[in-house]
């Protein structure tokens, strides 16, 4: 029996049991062998195969014997090309991938080597990307001439990155290494709490992978946004190798201001990267304040005079009612005339009971007009 033992999580893996290979802990189909003499082969070594095994050896299935255990240590070269691409969080890089003989980009093969777990995960097989290994959607896109296109880049993709390319009959082309560092910005307080007066530090730091790390000849600078030296009292620099950290109070001319930082070599600029310190004006705050306090007034000021007008116009329109059925009244009794009407006084009989609350006889008394026609 074979095992190993994961760096990270200290679990044991059975690679071998019985003397058969356990295909589901197999990373690669055919990368395992038991040798007659019960040692274990291991082709196409890579350093996530680097870390402790073990030997078990069983006799009549219960008695075992356990064989001291073997540290593997890889010195990790690679025969290909090695390349360095210095790029910014939220930009894009494109990695590039060596082509020897007349290999095509058929079928490019790009893993990526995690430095915490040390560990190969596969991202592109055969030109097809794994998308449970992909980070986000759409982040990867391989180009034309088989390079590794990485999309709003966050300081997640700094390390180590491998491109193989297979042709049938002739195997894998040699690896190329390709090593992507980083360039990334960080504020204190963050920028939500920026405002004028206060005081900010901005920290720009490169990552880089622990095989490539940023040489002596770098630096790290803050430049203005038109790429002069910061000049005056005010700006605090801290320099370190590969670092930079900018201090200063906010004034009233640095809102939407951008401070660039810029990684160079010599008098090459490898890479850079800018920050906007965006806060609002004071001045402005009072100007929409007085603003929004002016709309509401008028906006009741508005409605106010909207209720009366149409009180208004109601009142209106029942006071040409009233003076219209008047009118027509008027107008009835003026073309009748005199002649062509009887008038009758109707009293009660003085027989009749006297209604209560009555007080009078003439309230009793009812007139009416009786057309009489000619």
């Amino acid at each position: 029996m074979w095992g190993f033992q994961v760096q990270i999580s200290k679990s044991t893996i059975e690679m071998v049991t019985d003397g058969k290979v356990k295909k589901e802990n197999e990373k690669e189909p055919g990368k395992l062998k038991v040798g007659s003499d019960c040692s274990l082969h291991i082709n196409n070594l890579t350093t996530a195969d680097t870390g402790q095994y073990f030997c078990r050896l069983y006799r009549n299935n219960k008695d075992y014997k356990d064989a001291p255990h073997i540290s593997l240590s890889l010195l990790s070269s690679v025969s290909g090309d090695e390349y360095t691409v210095y790029s910014s969080v939220g930009d894009t890089a494109s990695l590039p991938c060596s082509r020897s003989g007349s290999f095509e980009c058929s079928s490019p093969m790009w893993s990526y080597h995690n430095q915490t777990s040390g560990t190969n995960i596969k991202l592109v097989i055969e030109g097809k990307f794994k998308k449970e290994n992909e980070k986000e959607p759409r982040k990867l896109k391989v180009g034309s001439d088989c390079s590794l296109h990485i999309n709003n880049l966050t300081t997640a993709d700094t390390g180590q990155y491998f491109c193989r390319l297979y042709r049938e009959g002739s195997g894998h082309t040699d690896a190329t290494r390709i090593f992507l560092s980083l360039l990334n910005i960080s504020s204190s307080p963050p920028v939500t709490e920026l405002k004028i007066g206060s005081t900010v530090t901005l920290h720009c730091q490169l990552h880089s992978h622990s095989h490539r790390p940023c040489r002596d000849s770098m630096r790290v600078t803050w430049v203005s946004e038109t790429g002069n030296p910061l000049q005056g009292a005010r700006y605090k620099v801290s320099e370190t190798q590969c670092s930079s950290s900018l201090t200063l109070t906010l004034e009233r001319s640095d809102r939407n201001m951008k401070w660039r930082c810029q990684l160079t070599e010599g008098e090459e600029q490898k890479a850079s990267l800018s920050y906007t310190t965006s806060f609002p004006d004071e001045n402005m705050i009072g100007v929409w304040i007085g603003s929004g306090v002016a709309i509401c007034i008028a906006v009741v000021f508005l409605v106010i005079l909207a209720v009366k007008y149409k009180r208004r116009k109601v009142e209106r329109e029942t006071a040409f009612t009233q003076d219209t059925r008047s009118d027509t009244v008027t107008n009835q009794n003026k073309g009748q005339s005199e002649d062509t009407v009887t008038y009758a006084v109707v009293n009660p009989s003085a027989a009749g009971k006297r209604k209560p609350g009555r007080k009078t006889a003439e309230s009793e008394t009812e007139y009416a007009t009786i057309n009489t026609s000619r």
